[in-house]
């Protein structure tokens, strides 16, 4: 008699969910377990179910496939399982899979375990002689615990198990007291009445301080409270309403003076001013243990008064955003006590020696601790020390931190006396219009997908009448150091194929999604000036240089055999705005100057203000070691055409409808034919 099957799914090996040799061995896992539960003995059975359950398109792969007859102590299943999982599983590279290994750093919201298990799936196909030495190792350089860290160092005879057992406890302890501490902060600054409140603002102020009433006019606070003030229970012959009187009716004032702004109530206080800078040579990480007070010196002014003219900018501290003024003279980071207060969940602090004083005085601010966390820019991360100060101060980005981030660099500047004409600039800079250049100390690291699986690209025959050029072609770009040749498979085990722009490979390389101008930024950078210079640099995707272990992607089939590109091509689907983005991070800090795709526009409002901003950018490509296409090349116009679009002096805006470059058409004629 016949029994129902359980539903069972098949094995989809295009699913994008990733890897398929990695999903086909965990489908191998639960169909083991399904056998098991249907108590199913039979080598052939389970064959055949395998078969039936796994799908028709695997069923085609498996009827290509060679399979070996079973060995003394195997199935058939089991050859049958070993058969289809070669062929789902590349050749592993041990020298790969080990890179990938060294570049697993724990991320700012990964449980210790997480961490330990994502490590120890990357080392199964690393080949190492002691997987948990390595393990270990990892965890105390890339880990995000400082103090598990430091207990390491201390113990260089440590186990795996142990280090594992201090990291979860800590954890959990670090847990614990931040549950307990954020109850003890929201009981401190949430419950107090507003009575106490006002009492401990008036307390704040300086012996000397008088304060008008609002409601009387005379002087603030009443020895009797509220109700001691003249104007209570009494009622303003202007605007009819009690407790107040005439003289100091808002209504009245607004009426006679509409323009004038509110004042405020009470004066500043030294708790609602801003730090500024901050002074001290000293960049040292302070411990707990440590017996040393660092001593820093602040400038606290007021910053709200005119916010657009500090640089303040948007970062992300325990995955909240909070907007900070990155300050090139500050030694160390502070987050206020309002901004700390933000941060959910909320970090522990931990007890620090550091006094912090405001600039020129010698009153400490008090610091209530001090805490460790992740803090991200839009494109770097680091991991960073804070220091919280008691009040509404403000919040600070120190110098190094915010050099990190990549908020703020170091600009040399240009001095322009006697300033060279463009044609003594041309001539003084010959160097950049002499062979193909390469961007300094910078290297493109593309985001591959390993999930996506590999793909061999056909070989593309050359025609018969061009293979001369073609060789002469690759010979010069390999001399150039554009490409290399390439002997053997890629780590993956199998060539892809960049030289034909393959689906398969746009599709692995995953963008980076950089802003790019649009024409109306690039109008409005361009409105008022009146003389154009247009740079093209040469090869431009060709001078940006592909790291290693980013380079076997783009490998292709020639002629002359496997190659792959060293500099990045049009072939990779992000190249087009990671080449804008590093020459614009090139081009930082030069008035007068953009680039839009492979060409800069330099430009002024007179001849002596562009020819300043050429000859910085001149300077800035020789330094960054960037080559120009010089027959592209145009200087001092009074107008220029890019993108459909005429940049003048007369205005920026579309190109005519008359332009001759697309000429109207004419009507032929017609010759008629004599009868």
């Amino acid at each position: 008699m016949a029994t129902a099957l359980p539903t069972f799914p098949s094995f989809d090996p295009n699913a994008d969910q990733g890897a398929p040799g990695v999903r086909f061995k965990k489908y191998i896992a639960r169909f083991r377990n399904l056998i098991v539960a249907t108590d199913i003995d039979d080598p052939k059975r389970q064959k055949a179910l395998l078969l039936h359950y796994i799908g028709e398109e695997v069923n085609d792969i498996f009827e290509t496939l060679t399979v070996s007859e079973p060995a003394e102590e195997e199935t058939v299943l089991d050859v049958t399982i070993k058969a289809l999982s070669e062929y789902f599983t590349p050749k592993q590279n041990p020298v790969f899979e080990e890179y990938k290994f060294r570049n697993a750093k724990q991320t700012h919201d990964e449980a210790l375990m997480t961490y330990y298990t994502r490590l120890k799936q990357l080392s199964l196909t690393c080949e190492f002689h002691d997987a948990d030495r390595e393990i270990k190792s990892q965890i105390i350089q890339h880990g995000r615990s400082q103090r598990l860290r430091r207990k390491a160092l201390i113990d260089p005879t440590i186990t795996l198990a142990k280090l594992l057992e201090m990291g979860k406890a800590a954890e959990l302890a670090d847990s614990q007291a931040a549950n307990l501490e954020r109850t003890e902060n929201v009981s401190h600054f949430t419950t107090g009445s507003s009575k106490n409140h006002n009492k401990a603002r008036l307390q704040s102020r300086s012996p000397g301080t008088r304060v008008k009433c609002r409601n009387c006019g005379g002087t603030y606070p009443h020895e009797g409270g509220k109700t001691a003030c003249p104007a209570y229970g009494k009622e303003c012959r202007s605007c009819g309403k009690l407790n107040h009187f005439q003289s100091v009716c808002l209504q009245d004032r607004q009426r006679s003076n509409p323009t004038k702004p509110r004042q405020r109530r009470y004066p500043q206080t030294a708790e609602r001013q801003d730090v500024r800078a901050m002074d001290n040579t000293a960049e040292t990480d302070y411990s707990d243990d440590s017996d040393e007070v660092g001593v820093f010196r602040i400038n606290v002014n007021n910053m709200t008064s005119d916010r657009n003219k500090h640089p303040l900018f948007d970062v992300t501290i325990e995955g909240t955003l909070l907007t900070i003024m990155a300050d090139s003279g500050s030694s160390i980071n502070i987050l206020d006590e309002q901004d700390y207060n933000k941060l959910s969940p909320r970090p522990s602090l931990e007890q620090t020696r550091i006094k912090v004083y405001p600039y020129q005085t010698e009153t400490p601010l008090p610091v209530l601790g001090q805490f460790t966390s992740t803090v991200a820019s839009e494109t770097v991360n680091r991991t960073e020390t804070f220091y919280v100060v008691k009040g509404t101060s403000g919040s600070l980005l120190s110098w190094r931190t915010s050099t990190d981030l990549q908020l703020l660099k170091v600009v040399k500047p240009i001095t322009y006396q006697n300033l060279p004409t463009v044609e003594q600039l041309t001539t003084q800079y010959q160097d950049l219009f002499q062979g193909l250049g390469k961007l300094k100390d910078y290297q493109v690291q593309l985001h591959i997908d390993e999930g996506v699986p590999p793909v061999a690209q056909p070989h593309r025959r050359v025609p018969f009448h061009v293979p001369k050029q073609h060789e002469e072609q690759l010979s010069q770009d390999e001399k150039l150091g554009v490409i290399e040749r390439r002997g053997g498979p890629n780590p993956l085990g199998i060539a892809y194929c960049c030289g034909t722009k393959a689906q398969v490979t746009r599709k692995a390389v995953q963008r980076e999604r950089h802003i790019t101008p649009t024409i109306k930024e690039i109008i409005a950078d361009l409105n008022g000036a009146n003389v154009f210079s247009k740079l093209d640099l040469n090869q431009g995707y060709n001078q940006l240089e592909l790291a290693p272990e980013s380079r076997y992607i783009t490998t292709f089939s020639t002629q002359l055999g496997l190659m792959r590109y060293k500099r990045l091509n049009f072939g990779i689907s992000s190249a087009a705005e990671i080449f804008l983005n590093a020459i614009r991070e090139s081009l930082d800090f030069i008035p007068g100057a953009i680039n839009i795709s492979d060409d800069i526009l330099v430009f002024g409002k007179t001849q002596k203000e562009h020819d300043q901003a050429l000859a910085a950018v001149f300077q800035r490509l020789r330094e960054r070691g960037l080559t120009l296409n010089k027959l592209k090349c145009e200087y001092s116009k009074n107008s220029l055409e890019f993108f459909g679009y005429v940049f003048g002096a007369d205005g920026n805006g579309p190109r005519s409808k008359e332009s001759p470059r697309y000429p109207k058409p004419q009507s032929p004629n017609v010759s008629h034919r004599s009868p």
